[in-house]
C-alpha cells in the first residue's frame, strides 16, 4: 500500500493523476512514456496479450509479420524477490511463445538506453 501512495504522490506532483481513469501510471510508467513520446516511437500501452498478460508498453514493428516489441518496466519493489524473478522469467517465456521480443528496464533507465535499445531491434 505504501508503494501505491508514493506511486499516487508521483503522479500528482508530475500533473498527470487523472481521476476519470482507472488505471494510473507509476512513476516508471509515466517516465518511459514520455521517453517513448519524445522519440516519436508509436506504442500502445497496457496492452493484453492472448496469454492473459498485460504489457506495460507494445511496439509493433510490422504486424503483417507480426514483429512486436513489449517493453516492461521493472520497479524494484516488484521485480527483485527470487519469486518475481521466477514469475517474470516465466511472462517472457509465454511472451515470446507469442511472438513478443520482451525487453525489461529497471528503475535507472534513460532516454539514449531506451534510444539505443530500440535502435537495435529495428526501431528509429
Amino acid at each position: 500500500m505504501l508503494r501505491w501512495i508514493l506511486d499516487g504522490l508521483c503522479l500528482v506532483e508530475a500533473g498527470v493523476l487523472n481521476l476519470n481513469t482507472t488505471y494510473k501510471r507509476t512513476c516508471l510508467e509515466e517516465k518511459m512514456f514520455y521517453i517513448l513520446s519524445s522519440l516519436k516511437v508509436p506504442f500502445t500501452e497496457q496492452l493484453s496479450t492472448g496469454s492473459g498478460f498485460i504489457l506495460d508498453f507494445a511496439i509493433y514493428i510490422d504486424r503483417k509479420e507480426n514483429k512486436k516489441i513489449a517493453i516492461e518496466v521493472d520497479g524494484s519493489r516488484w521485480h527483485t524477490s527470487q519469486k518475481q524473478k521466477k514469475r517474470d522469467r516465466f511472462r517472457d517465456y509465454i511472451l515470446r511463445k507469442e511472438g513478443w521480443v520482451v525487453i525489461r528496464f529497471g528503475e535507472e533507465f534513460n532516454i539514449n538506453e531506451v534510444n539505443n535499445v530500440l535502435q537495435q531491434h529495428g526501431i528509429r
